[in-house]
């Protein structure tokens, strides 16, 4: 039977046909074949993909017609497999290709052939139609090895193995300089109608699929946000607090054996009724939402007036000076009032700490000592 059946092929692959013939037989024989094999049912998916490979030189169109005869015997089932490049590095310089939404499985073979990822369309196609996923193949940004497997493209078609991106946000950001990471991340699409109050944009690394919508990333660290905040508690202070609090905290110190410390300071003197005269928020008040300056604050500065500014006023600012991490907003949820009321640079990247101001104005002379004798080495 399989001497008869290669007899045929052969005999049948010699009969000349003109290229738009070839182009046109191709497609309807296609279609005709997935209706066979929808009608029969699944059979010997090994069989036909060894047959494949073993006539691949062969014109495709003529192979079609020839599997179509021999159909009862080589149905092929909707089998799932793994892909052999989609979880390795050795490829991560191969071509990226997109499939744009809504691609018919013609059109994906016409652009991995344009890409020159595969060489013939109509094999191609055929293999998607005989494993039944050519109305499942998804779109996105894939990156396909030059001379892939069929099967492997049509495994990673199917399954929406798509190129992952990621982006930042760090620690310490204001949701104005968030917003401004996400628009310039050119694998994003669409603006951003809207963002949250200061602070409620939860840090860290989030991925996603190439044209996902700016708003909706968005919308996702927001969330994120949201439901940390539903996982901290305090006794002292509700969730709104917490997230204030964890944003000055935040920009006081990055060392996290510190926070939860600095935190304590700021907690006993909101106790006290002192003013919390945290340079950060008079930074935040400054420079209007973007949180950073390019000098050093000045006495004058101090006085600055805004609500930030708790220099002049008592309590906490009306929001968040920035979108704190999870670890900080911790650390605050797990503070209490320390017996510590005051706290300067140390010269070593953390901070000194004092109950008194006795205590303080004395660790203030030692660093400005310190950073006196820094500039005249320098010198």
């Amino acid at each position: 039977m399989q001497k008869i059946g290669h007899l045929l092929f052969v005999a049948f692959t010699a009969i000349p046909t003109p290229q738009k013939i070839t182009n046109f037989l191709g497609q309807t024989l296609a279609i005709v074949y997935v209706l066979i094999c929808n009608l029969l049912g699944p059979r010997r998916a090994l069989m036909i993909r060894s047959f494949f490979r073993m006539f691949y030189p062969v014109g495709v169109t003529k192979y079609l017609l020839f599997l179509i005869l021999l159909s009862p015997t080589f149905c092929a089932p909707n089998i799932d497999r793994t892909c052999n490049f989609c979880s390795s590095n050795v490829f991560s310089s191969a071509p990226i290709i997109t499939i744009p939404p809504k691609s018919s499985v013609f059109s994906i073979a016409d652009i991995l052939v344009k890409g020159e990822i595969i060489k013939s369309k109509w094999l191609f196609i055929l293999n998607a139609l005989t494993t039944r996923a050519y109305s499942n193949l998804r779109a996105g940004q894939y990156r396909f090895p030059k001379g892939a497997n069929h099967s492997d493209i049509i495994y990673a078609l199917k399954k929406g193995l798509v190129i992952i991106h990621k982006v930042t946000i760090p620690e310490g950001a204001t949701v104005y300089r968030a917003g401004e990471i996400i628009k310039s991340n050119p694998c994003l699409s669409g603006g951003i109608a809207s963002l949250p109050k200061e602070g409620y944009l939860l840090p860290g690394t989030y991925y996603f699929s190439q044209g996902e919508l700016r708003q909706n990333l968005v919308n996702r660290l927001n969330a994120s946000m949201i439901q940390t905040l539903k996982t901290v508690n305090s006794k002292f202070l509700n969730s709104d607090e917490i997230l204030i609090l964890a944003s000055i905290v935040e920009k006081e110190t990055k060392l996290p054996q510190e926070k939860q410390t600095v935190a304590g300071v700021y907690l006993a003197r909101l106790k006290l009724k002192m003013r919390l005269q945290a340079d950060p928020t008079v930074i935040y008040a400054i420079s209007g939402t973007v949180g950073t300056m390019s000098r050093a604050l000045t006495r004058q500065d101090l006085k600055f007036a805004s609500p930030y500014n708790t220099y002049m006023h008592c309590g906490l600012p009306p929001t968040a000076i920035c979108c704190p991490g999870k670890d900080t907003l911790v650390a605050v949820a797990n503070a209490k009032p320390e017996e510590y009321l005051y706290f300067v640079a140390d010269h070593t990247g953390g901070h000194a700490f004092s109950e008194t101001l006795e205590g303080h104005n004395a660790n203030v002379k030692k660093w400005r000592l310190l950073k006196q004798a820094d500039k005249s080495g320098a010198k």
